[in-house]
């Protein structure tokens, strides 16, 4: 018997055609990566790469971790700048999941653990501090654990 889709999940369905719920995150990561020299190739691919991860994952508030990236790939952080981030990340998780914040931390790392590709990303840019990574991270991780599909 084959599984008819409903109409609501074809339309939400992200990994059957990424660009069409990912193109304002893609336009921002292809031009971030131009900004910094890249050729309009390697930018294409960048971005596709990206869309590929948030497509993956369900990602949750992708324009932010965009956004957040594409200030990474422009401006690497200092050392105090990812010190101050990781702070600013952990106070966002206690507020936003109080005394689940430890257990979301490690959801979190479980998911991105669970991808090569993103894990390598995120520890090589320091990206993976950012606030808005780790908050779109944690609300990720928390629909993932959800659905049953973080054990």
């Amino acid at each position: 018997m084959t599984e008819t889709k409903s109409d609501a999940d074809v339309f939400y369905d992200k990994t059957a055609e990424p660009m069409k719920y990912f193109a304002g995150a893609h336009n921002e990561l292809k031009t971030a990566a131009l900004d910094n020299l890249a050729t309009p190739a390697d930018a294409q691919k960048t971005a596709d790469d990206w869309v590929g991860v948030f497509a993956r994952h369900d990602l949750v508030d992708a324009s932010h971790v965009a956004q957040a990236v594409a200030e990474v790939a422009r401006r690497p952080p200092t050392a105090e700048k990812a010190a101050q981030w990781r702070t600013d990340a952990a106070e966002a998780l206690k507020s936003e999941y109080g005394e689940r914040a430890g257990d979301v931390l490690a959801d979190v790392r479980k998911l991105v653990k669970s991808d090569p590709q993103l894990s390598r990303y995120l520890e090589k840019s320091g990206a993976g501090n950012h606030p808005a990574v780790v908050r779109a991270m944690a609300a990720t991780a928390v629909a993932a654990r959800k659905a049953g599909k973080l054990k």
